[in-house]
């Protein structure tokens, strides 16, 4: 009976012995083939396979084609001694594994940064004006330009320009639009005084007036509506209705305007602004 039992145990932890070995054999082959698949996803020792991919790769617009185990980009340009001497982009990721047939295209990528000043047309508008003479066609407001610093970002690839982006614009000079007044005014009011005038016109040049063409003698600055006069006729400030041309302010002088003559002011001349000047009447005012 006890003999039963010894062999009983005996043969038990044989079999224990034998199921634990049988488990850890077949543990280690699991650990070894799980290695073995990672190794070959993620290194270019692949000698064991004995294996061979074709790989083209373009650089300086010349396309090479060379012979290389399987192997990932950035392993790829350091057996071959691949070093650009530019900044430069590439078609594949670095961490790429390459395959047979696969083409790396190594392009060059420049930027340019540069600031320029842009012009922006004014509009015309035309509108009416009631203090212009009925009839009289003139600039009101003159048009001006607008000038924008604008910075710009050019992206180039191989040499050659493939996107433009604005990276920052400031406003230097904003638009003025240019009003061309049409007269609606009929005069009909009260006066002071009335003058009989020799009446011309003159424009703000240098020519016609002096360095600073745009301040008048009265250090206001011209405007439609100003008119130069003899200040021993007529002194400054004083508000006028001027036939032909509308109500205005004596504003300016000139070393031509002497006695019953004076000049009133125009932005430019218009081919169809029916200013004629001449002898005319103008009225003082209160």
């Amino acid at each position: 009976m006890i003999m039963k039992i010894y062999f009983g145990v005996f043969f038990k932890s044989i079999l224990l012995i034998s199921l634990s070995f049988l488990l850890i054999s077949n543990a280690g082959f699991s650990q070894e083939e799980e290695y073995q698949i990672i190794h070959s996803a993620n290194s270019s020792d692949f000698s064991f396979k004995n294996e061979t991919i074709s790989v083209k790769y373009k650089i300086n617009k010349i396309i090479h084609e060379v012979k290389s185990p399987p192997c990932t980009v950035e392993e790829f340009f350091i057996a071959q001694n691949i070093e650009p001497e530019f900044n430069y982009e590439l078609n594949l990721q670095l961490n790429y594994l390459l395959r047979d047939s696969d083409f790396i295209d190594v392009v060059k990528v420049d930027f340019k940064e540069y600031t320029t000043t842009e012009t922006s047309p004014y509009n015309v508008i035309h509108k009416e004006i009631d203090t212009m003479e009925n009839g009289l066609i003139a600039v009101w407001i003159p048009g001006e330009n607008g000038l924008t610093s604008v910075t710009y970002l050019e992206r180039y690839e191989n040499d050659v320009l493939t996107s433009k982006s604005i990276v920052k614009q400031k406003s230097i000079n904003p638009v003025v639009d240019e009003i061309i007044g049409h007269g609606t005014c009929v005069f009909n009011g009260k006066y002071l005084k009335k003058l009989r005038v020799m009446a011309s016109s003159y424009n703000p040049t240098v020519a016609q007036c002096d360095g600073d063409p745009f301040t008048a003698a009265s250090g206001k600055r011209v405007c439609f509506g100003m008119v130069a006069v003899d200040t021993k006729v007529i002194k400054l400030g004083t508000k006028l209705y001027v036939e032909g041309y509308g109500y205005a302010f004596a504003g300016d002088t000139g070393g031509l305007i002497k006695g019953n003559r004076i000049d009133c002011f125009l932005w430019r001349k218009l081919k169809n602004d029916n200013w004629r000047g001449g002898y005319i009447n103008i009225y003082i005012l209160e």
